[in-house]
């Protein structure tokens, strides 16, 4: 039996040692999902709200119960999670919970097997292990539609690569789909990587002069054509605003500055020794790489330059390459051809990796232990009819979810006045007649604002206060 298990694991040792940076993310993040009974992250709630919204009212191209009638979130995730809920008989909720740590570990695995599969064992592997060295490790715990872009846009690219050096259609095709399959998940990440193919495209037209037109009209067609069946209808009923395809979530800024705690440090290191060996060669799946990184990171400036789309999500989408091109470059430290050093950098990122893992979960199980308690908070002692504003959507969202609360950002079910002018209260520029016409009963802040004007502290924890407004105050 054991020389049976030995064999197995020399023949197979690749696929394993690809699969251990995903096995390691499955246990770091089942950590926080055995502990709570809620799924971890705001925008979680936000679509619990809408999965809730479809099982009530069905396909629907806007939510009427809006005050701005704005078009629906791309359906996709919603609808995967609703039919999980109603094929197993549980809630959207409870599914979302459980699919935390099954999410993370297919990211992992995608990034991992994606660069395993474009370059060696060794840059799959430790593609998965600098995930955990990025602010992306803390995203991943959530189940969102972020998430299942995630899984869709390293296979989309490695197949896309594929038909542009095979010449083959049909690996066109199936790329196309998984695009199709990424603008009904998450609009804007999939508008992202479109253009960003286009440019890869583009440059190998003009290096080769032999690229493969096909597979780039098919690509798009393809997925142009998926794409269609849930934005036609919503084009020709609601006018054109670039804001349909941005769900109350993507306005998550990134200072400039913070792009390298962001995208890792230590990754970013060993990303710039692999951008030049990359640059150094001439091969489809090396422009690709670098294409991809330089593309994202451009294109995540445009916080700055035109519309605060929040560079977080866009930044995300430059993790796989990053990661890739650090792989890479930790392969490039050798001592006169002695691959002993190689070996020794990827144990040590390995430590590190898990120990940075679980320091991103620790963190999320901080926040979402506080959200936990200001939701408790409003279902305890609450007015439901009041509003409650809040400069942090997440908690907006947890608090809406758990306790049905009017609140400002993330409720789906509340016809709240578009004349509410939420930054006023936030910087407490508002008086006693405001109060009143608005319906505003209470603003959650940090823990650090000491007061604020008309307002008791009703409750506070470690990082937030609950200051209930008051027309008048003894």
């Amino acid at each position: 039996m054991g020389d049976l298990v030995l064999n197995f694991i020399q023949k197979n040792r690749n696929s394993i040692l690809v699969f251990i940076p995903a096995i390691i993310t499955f246990c770091l993040v089942l950590i926080p999902t055995i502990k709570y009974s809620v799924p971890l992250g705001g925008e979680t709630f936000y679509h619990a709200a809408l999965i809730q919204f479809y099982s009530e009212n069905g396909i629907s191209w806007t939510n009427t119960l809006l005050w701005s009638g704005q078009p629906i979130y791309s359906p996709l995730f919603d609808f995967f999670i609703l039919s999980l809920s109603k094929i197993l008989s549980m809630s959207s909720m409870v599914i979302l919970k459980y699919l935390q740590p099954l999410f993370a570990f297919l990211i992992v695995l995608s990034f991992s097997f994606t660069a395993y599969k474009m370059y060696n064992m060794i840059t799959g592997f430790l593609a998965g292990i600098f995930v955990m060295f990025s602010a992306l490790f803390s995203k991943i715990m959530f189940t969102t539609p972020e998430a299942m872009i995630l899984i869709i846009i390293p296979l989309l690219a490695y197949f896309y690569v594929l038909a542009l050096e095979n010449k083959s259609l049909k690996y066109a095709l199936i790329s196309g789909m998984l695009l199709g399959f990424a603008f009904l998940t998450q609009t804007i990440s999939a508008i992202v990587i479109f253009f960003m193919l286009t440019i890869f495209t583009l440059i190998i037209f003009i290096m080769k002069k032999e690229a493969n037109l096909k597979a780039y009209w098919i690509l798009m067609a393809v997925s142009m054509l998926i794409a269609a069946i849930w934005w036609l209808p919503i084009f020709i009923k609601v006018p054109f605003t670039f804001q349909i395809f941005i769900s109350p979530y993507l306005s998550q800024l990134v200072a400039i500055n913070k792009y390298p705690e962001f995208l890792g440090i230590i990754p970013l290191i060993f990303a710039f020794i692999g951008a030049f060996y990359l640059s150094n060669r001439n091969q489809i799946k090396d422009i690709l790489i670098l294409t991809w990184l330089l593309a994202v990171i451009i294109l995540s400036f445009i916080q700055f330059l035109i519309t605060p789309l929040g560079a977080a999500y866009i930044l995300a989408l430059a993790i796989f390459p990053l990661m890739v091109m650090a792989g890479i470059g930790v392969q490039c430290i050798r001592i006169e051809g002695d691959k002993r050093p190689i070996y020794a950098f990827t144990v040590l990122i390995l430590l590190l990796g898990a120990y940075y893992g679980f320091e991103a979960v620790n963190s999320v199980q901080t926040e979402i232990d506080s959200q936990i308690a200001i939701a408790q908070w409003f279902k305890s002692h609450g007015d439901k009819n009041l509003i409650a504003l809040s400069n942090n959507s997440s908690i907006d969202a947890a608090i809406f979810s758990m306790t049905n609360q009017s609140v400002f950002y993330g409720s789906q079910y509340l016809k709240i006045s578009k004349n509410l002018n939420i930054k006023k209260y936030l910087l407490g520029k508002y008086n006693t007649l405001d109060i009143i016409n608005d319906n505003v009963g209470y603003i959650v802040l940090n823990k650090n604002v000491t007061s604020m004007p008309y307002a008791i502290v009703a409750y506070e924890n470690k990082d937030f206060k609950v200051f209930e407004l008051k027309t008048s105050i003894p």
